[in-house]
C-alpha cells in the first residue's frame, strides 16, 4: 500500500488523535530531526522513486521503498496522534505538542 500526499491530508483533516501510544523508532527520528529544523517535514515526489520524506535534508534512503514506506508511515501516526499538521501541499509541521514530545524525548538521549 502506497500513501499519498492527499492519504496524509485526509488524515490531518480527520484529527484522529492516538497521543497514548508511544513513538517507533521512525515517529522519533522524524520528531527529533523535525524539531531541530523549524518544526518542519517536507513531502517530496520524484518521477525515479515516487514520495519521499525530508527534513533538512533527506531522512531515509529515497532508493528504498520500503525505508520510504516506514518513514510515511510513520509521518501518518504521527499526524493521527496530533504531534504533526498539515500547512500546505507537501508541508507538515510539529504541532506545540509535537515540539514537546521532540523536546522530551531529547532530553532522554
Amino acid at each position: 500500500m502506497v500513501i499519498t500526499l492527499s492519504d496524509l491530508i485526509k488524515l490531518y483533516e480527520l484529527g484522529v488523535s492516538l497521543k497514548d501510544k508511544r513513538p517507533t523508532k521512525p515517529e522519533k527520528d522524524l520528531l527529533l530531526k523535525a524539531e531541530e529544523n523549524k518544526g518542519e517535514i517536507l513531502v517530496l515526489e520524484s518521477d525515479q522513486s515516487g514520495e519521499f520524506i525530508r527534513v533538512g535534508r533527506v531522512l531515509a534512503d529515497d532508493q528504498d521503498p520500503s525505508i520510504r514506506v516506514i518513514y510515511l508511515e510513520a509521518l501518518e501516526k504521527l499526524i493521527k496522534r496530533g504531534l504533526v499538521r498539515h500547512e500546505n501541499k507537501g508541508l507538515f509541521c510539529l504541532t506545540s505538542a509535537g515540539f514537546q514530545k521532540a523536546r522530551k524525548l531529547k532530553s532522554r538521549i
